[in-house]
């Protein structure tokens, strides 16, 4: 007996192309993330969603990445103009708490929604998503609604409408793959096959005829690698029969077939489909384009070239003529360069951290339940690099290419700033939007500022959860201006280095990194390798672990507020052989402790000693309150207020470093764009708000999910403004800890550096010629300065001067004179950066006998 097609079965195939005629709606374009009543457009059209939305959890069950969570009905908001044979749609229970019992039933209305009828019986979901179908036999234009009638929320997915078709007089046989209409003489094509393993494909007749349909044989032409379920009798009118073909090779090689289908069908007799596979054993050298077919855990061996070696840490990729696949192997990725021909075998797989939307991620050989038998060779031939092939985002969005070399041309950033380590960045070019990512290991790449012009990028595709990602690897692949700190080329122990570093509740499991012993230990992995002389904390959670911490540094002591109720508290950590500790204790004076959300600053008086010159510094180290809402940007406000008031009145002849996490932005407020709580700081100049400059060119210091922002600050008066060297300050790249976000903190650490000697680098007022009192340079004004200021200088007599302006990383921006002749006197230029991002800028007076003058001044927009 042939097997009938029940009205519900199990969802076995997976859904593609569409047949003509046919309407299909998989729910994947749309979005609504609200149970208010409203339309939503989608591929197919636009559909009202009544107490229902787009599902993305990973508890609604879906045959993609989304589908409709419905708590009361859906339905189509267009009409389908053929009329419907059938109604199919995939449903279950949703995967949330209390979902069990749902129960649906389908209406259909032929006056555009004016009038609804309910169509079959009611369908009791379980709790995996179900094939159902509806006979419906109904011609001209109509439209569909489906509603909960009991239950609590249900997913509903991939809705097909069989148009009418009005039968023939004769027997007439129909063929269909899932969605797609199969014609005669078709071929139907084998993703590749291990041997000894068998991949199938569900086929389905029906008979559109009003007499039954025989069918007489069911024929191979060959037989040797393919096989065909049984097929035999009659198929009545409208009627569907299934049946599978199967693809079944022992041995390596290609195959084909063709499978015949006899019947009564007069204008069909002979209904023919060709089939043809590849078969793969990891033994032989497999094309890479077959190696990507392979089920999850075949095992396949491979060639290439190297188009990615270490660049990311891993995965290294590999390119062939056919494809490119990503190999995540650790031995092998620092053993090859880019160029080398590698022989790979292991398992296929992909990188999929979040264990769901299982194919939508980077496809790679590596180790895959249990199996972790990988091994590879180099080839003794020179390395040949791989040519990039040109593409648009289109094509990458497309998915041809993932894992392989490719440049775009013409691309766009929609963002500014600098690129952060881990971040994805949108980029258009155009054919279309795309995604753009920067791997934390491409260290040339991190901080570096985001192109502002159209350019070509180079870089492999990657994927993650159904997204292609353009990924360069180097500042080659991309042409962008490497960030270099100022001053790394001096020796730690020339300088006076200062650290702030909100380390995510630390000691505290319950609310940060689950594996406290691992947190502990990338931060003094990080701490080592900063190698800074005085770290200002945030978020210490717990007294034992931190003093743990202290002791595990050599060379190193620390304290803690324990004055402070809350679980998070301040510390400090010194070097004992450049810090001698003076006094220490919570700042109270002038300050309201509801303001710092209870945790009033650390204050910290010391003598900082490098190359014999000593410095009397008092660190105030705070962590301010947080949230972006009224209530807390008004708290962060009168903070500020109270602080800086508390300083002028009292520490004005000190050397200041107000320190810590400020919860807010320097150029602007994290709420609502508002002024910043700390413009107070900003605008006086004898404040240097060092970290100023990092913001405006778009760094952030706080480093997880979407809401990246610069929240951790230093601020510096008297000696240290002069003593700090200009273009030191940065965001540390933790690239070195792996999957710091998770196991180490949500901020990295702000760190930069001072030179009490004064000679290491150009500072403020150096004069590197005689008689440097007949000549002055003024401090600009206003400053800061939005967009326009005015540079004054005074000259004993006729002079050749030059006048340029630099931004903090050295580079030129703009020459206000160049060996212009001026009489002695007084004299001012005027500078209109409107150009110009925010931030700190230096300009210099140059004179012909080789005198320099040099000052610092702010632009604030």
């Amino acid at each position: 007996m042939i097997k009938r097609l029940l009205l519900l079965t199990i969802f076995s195939f997976t859904l593609t192309a569409l047949a003509f005629g046919q309407l299909f709606e998989d729910f994947e374009d749309g979005t609504k993330n609200s149970y208010a009543a409203g339309t939503t457009d989608f591929a197919s059209g636009t559909w009202y969603l009544d107490d229902a939305l787009i599902g993305t959890d990973e508890r609604d069950r879906k045959n993609g990445n989304q589908s409709v969570r419905i708590r009361g009905y859906i339905q189509m908001n267009f009409d389908f103009p053929d009329g419907a044979s059938g109604f199919q749609f995939l449903a279950s229970n949703s995967g949330f708490s209390n979902d069990v019992g749902g129960v649906l039933q389908v209406y259909y209305s032929t006056d555009s929604g004016g009038n609804w009828s309910a169509i079959g019986d009611e369908f009791t979901l379980s709790d995996t998503l179900e094939e159902y179908n509806v006979l419906v036999e109904e011609t001209g234009d109509i439209r569909f609604r489906i509603e909960k009638k009991e239950g609590n929320r249900v997913n509903v997915d991939d809705i097909l409408i069989e148009p009418f078709i009005e039968l023939s007089d004769d027997p007439t046989i129909s063929v269909r793959r899932g969605n797609d209409t199969v014609s005669d003489n078709e071929e139907i094509q084998f993703s590749s096959t291990a041997i000894g393993s068998s991949r199938s494909v569900e086929l389905q007749i029906t008979n559109n005829g009003v007499p039954d349909l025989e069918i007489e044989e069911v024929t191979l032409s060959d037989g040797q690698a393919f096989s065909v379920s049984s097929l035999e009798g009659s198929i009545a009118s409208r009627e569907t029969e299934t049946f599978t073909i199967a693809f079944e090779p022992q041995s390596v090689g290609d195959f084909v077939d063709a499978l015949t289908i006899s019947t009564n069908d007069p204008s069909t007799p002979e209904f023919t489909i060709h089939v043809s596979g590849t078969s793969v054993s990891e033994d032989d050298i497999s094309t890479i384009a077959s190696a990507r077919e392979l089920d999850f855990g075949t095992r396949v061996t491979v060639s290439g070239r190297v188009t990615v070696a270490d660049e990311f840490s891993g995965p290294v990729f590999i390119q062939d003529q056919t494809a490119g696949i990503a190999v995540y192997y650790v031995p092998m990725h620092s053993a090859v360069q880019r160029g080398d021909s590698v022989v790979v075998t292991g398992p296929v797989t992909e990188f999929n951290p979040t264990g769901s939307n299982q194919g939508t991620f980077l496809m790679q050989i590596a180790a895959h339940d249990g199996d972790s038998d990988i091994s590879f060779d180099i080839i003794d031939t020179d390395p040949v690099e791989i040519e990039p092939q040109v593409i648009t985002l289109a094509d990458m969005n497309a998915g041809g290419y993932e894992s392989q070399l490719v440049t775009v041309n013409a691309v766009s950033f929609t963002d500014d700033g600098v690129f952060q380590g881990g971040q994805n960045y949108e980029i258009t070019d155009p054919t279309d939007n795309g995604q753009l990512r920067i791997d934390q290991n491409a260290t040339d790449l991190v901080n570096a500022s985001i192109p502002t012009e159209v350019i070509e990028i180079t870089g492999v595709i990657d994927r993650f959860s159904g997204t292609y990602q353009l990924k360069p690897r180097d500042s080659e692949d991309i042409a962008i201006e490497v960030y270099e700190p100022v001053g790394d080329d001096i020796s730690k122990d020339q300088t006076f280095d200062v650290v702030t570093w909100n380390i995510e509740w630390f000691g505290n499991s319950g609310n940060g990194p689950d594996d406290l012993d691992l947190q502990m230990n990338n931060v003094i992995e990080v701490i080592r390798t900063i190698d800074a002389d005085l770290y200002a904390l945030q978020e210490i959670a717990d007294e034992q672990r931190f003093f743990a911490l202290v002791d595990s540094l050599e060379g190193y002591d620390g304290f803690w507020a324990d004055y402070i109720t809350q679980t998070q508290k301040m510390a400090y950590i010194y070097r004992t052989d450049v810090i001698q500790k003076v006094d220490s204790g919570e700042h109270v004076t002038n300050q309201d402790a509801y303001d710092w959300a209870f945790r009033l600053p650390l204050w910290f008086e010391f003598d900082a000693t490098v190359n014999d010159v000593t410095r009397r510094i008092r660190a105030y180290n705070t962590h301010a309150k947080a949230i972006s809402d009224q209530e807390s940007y008004d708290r962060r406000v009168m903070a500020s207020t109270r602080m800086k008031e508390y300083l002028d009145d009292f520490r004005t002849e000190d050397n200041v470093i107000f320190i810590g996490d400020y919860n807010d932005g320097l150029v602007t407020a994290t709420f609502e764009n508002r002024e910043s709580p700390y413009q107070n700081f900003v605008d006086d100049e004898n404040y240097y708000t060092i970290t100023y400059d990092l913001e405006a060119r778009g760094f952030a210091s706080y480093i997880a999910g979407t809401f990246r922002s610069m929240l951790d600050h230093i601020t510096v008066t008297n000696d240290l403004i002069d003593d700090h060297i200009d273009g030191a300050q940065r965001v540390e790249n933790p690239n070195y800890i792996g999957s710091f976000i998770s196991t180490t903190s949500d901020h990295a650490p702000v760190w930069t550096r001072f030179d009490f000697s004064r000679s290491l680098v150009s500072v403020e007022d150096e004069i590197l010629a005689e008689n440097p009192t007949q000549v002055t340079l003024d401090q600009n004004y206003p400053n800061p300065f939005n967009p326009t200021t005015n540079i004054s200088f005074t000259l004993p007599e006729r002079s050749d001067v030059t006048l340029k302006v630099y931004d903090v990383m050295g580079r030129e921006v703009a020459t206000l004179a160049n060996r212009q002749s001026f009489t002695g006197g007084n004299h001012a230029v005027t500078f209109d950066a409107s150009s110009l991002s925010s931030g700190m800028y230096i300009y210099r007076l140059s004179l012909d006998n080789g005198m320099n003058l040099t000052r610092r001044m702010m632009l604030v927009k």
